[in-house]
């Protein structure tokens, strides 16, 4: 039976989780690995969207959700695709050794909690509520809301309207959004005042894609390099 057919004979779930690729050259993983995503996972190995080619038949390390590396090789590669991250290369992957399903839900898991992890950042926040525009500045970010800082915080429940701009992207951001939490001075006076916000719609997959970038970026700014945490 072929590797082909051997992953695909089990059951792939479509999921777009965050992976790091490294070809396998001399019996070692390349130093700089490949940033891309899953678009599907199973049991015998995954589809991958990678931002460059990588050759039939090689040897490949993919960590997953930043768990433990896992071995492979490509068995197939498609024309380059247009996707919400850019064009991307479609990759298939077979494992080495099957994976057991314990191991995907954990990948499950384990994305659905860093997709809500907040990233610190700091640029200003234009809302507006009741036809009544404030600004504010955004402390932190995640993909499904903000923390802003400002003195008079609305009450938890009331709807606005955030326009903002992300250093990078040449995109003013207009989402509408829902207080869900507030912190004020007479509940914490050594506290940032401000309230905590839900994005209720991200316009566009454009939008959501950006706002990824962002926080995949400040992440991995954010992470110690291997050369520093040998020094």
């Amino acid at each position: 039976m072929s590797s082909d057919t051997n992953i695909r004979r089990y059951p792939r779930l479509v999921a777009y989780l965050p992976i790091q690729c490294s070809p396998v050259c001399h019996g070692r993983p390349r130093t700089t690995a490949i940033t891309g995503k899953t678009n599907s996972i199973s049991s015998g190995g995954l589809g991958l969207l990678l931002p460059e080619s990588i050759p039939l038949r090689t040897s490949v390390m993919v960590q997953v959700c930043l768990e433990e590396p896992l071995s492979g090789f490509v068995i197939w590669h498609d024309r380059p695709t247009l996707t919400d991250l850019g064009t991307r290369i479609p990759h298939g992957v077979a494992f080495d050794h099957l994976i057991d399903s314990d191991l995907i839900l954990q990948w499950l898991r384990n994305a659905k909690r860093q997709a809500y992890r907040r990233v610190p950042v700091q640029f200003d926040v234009k809302f507006t509520q009741a036809g009544k525009a404030e600004h504010g500045t955004c402390l932190n970010l995640s993909r499904d809301g903000m923390f802003i800082g400002i003195n008079h915080p609305p009450l938890p429940g009331t709807e606005i309207l955030l326009r903002f701009n992300l250093h990078g992207p040449s995109h003013t951001f207009s989402i509408p959004a829902q207080v869900v939490w507030m912190r004020g001075e007479e509940l914490s006076p050594s506290a940032t005042t401000g309230m905590g916000v839900k994005f209720l719609e991200v316009n566009s997959s454009l939008e959501s894609a950006l706002i990824d970038a962002v926080i995949d970026r400040l992440r991995a700014e954010a992470s110690p390099s291997p050369d520093s945490s040998q020094s």
